[in-house]
């Protein structure tokens, strides 16, 4: 799968393919994932209100979120 060679943010010859799942630059820290398609959001309701969660990734890093994630390659949904 390693067929990518430039990060496409700062344009150096420089990302890494972890084997797995996503491309890394270790020149502006840009990740670019392999074609991840599936994922899930959660709306936890309590009242009139809605419980949302701080993301602790880029991007938007620190701003207020739905609860979800991804389904990995090789991962099956239902796990």
């Amino acid at each position: 799968m390693k067929i990518l060679k430039f990060c496409p943010n700062c344009g150096k010859e420089s990302l890494n393919w972890d084997g797995e799942k996503k491309w890394s630059c270790p020149n502006c820290n840009f990740s670019l994932y392999n074609n991840v398609a599936g994922a899930v959001a959660v709306v936890i309701r309590c009242g009139d209100e809605v419980y949302l969660t701080k993301r602790n990734q880029e991007p938007k890093k620190g701003k207020l979120d739905l609860a979800g994630g991804f389904v990995d390659p090789k991962e099956s949904a239902e796990h």
